[in-house]
């Protein structure tokens, strides 16, 4: 019986030993490194726009608005992104077109309609 339970124990830790790799990968790490910087910035710009809608400060018809384009520029020493978009509803035709700047990996800079 002793010699059985040992080798369920020693069953186990072996199977626990090459499970290990696995269980301490990170796979949103992972995800991140593989994901696509553009798609990544297209994707906070929308959500960007959607909370400035939610705090009044742009019209609510730029929450229907999808990204138009997603430029990499430096600035500063760092690489960002300049995401447009262009909402032909409003009237103001300075304020038909909304940039929205990010950092590389998608953290919101500004957001205004000159670009700069």
């Amino acid at each position: 019986m002793t010699q059985f339970g040992f080798r369920h124990i020693a069953l186990a830790l072996a199977l626990a030993l090459t499970a290990a790799p696995a269980a301490t990968a990170h796979p949103d790490h992972d995800m991140y490194e593989t994901e696509n910087p553009r798609q990544i910035a297209l994707t906070s710009a929308s959500y960007v726009v959607g909370r400035m809608v939610e705090r009044g400060a742009i019209e609510p018809s730029w929450r229907q608005i999808a990204p138009s384009n997603a430029v990499l520029r430096q600035r500063n020493g760092a690489n960002e992104w300049v995401v447009t978009f262009r909402n032909d509803a409003i009237t103001n035709e300075d304020e038909r077109t909304l940039y929205v700047m990010l950092s590389y990996t998608g953290v919101f800079l500004a957001a205004n309609y000159s670009g700069e």
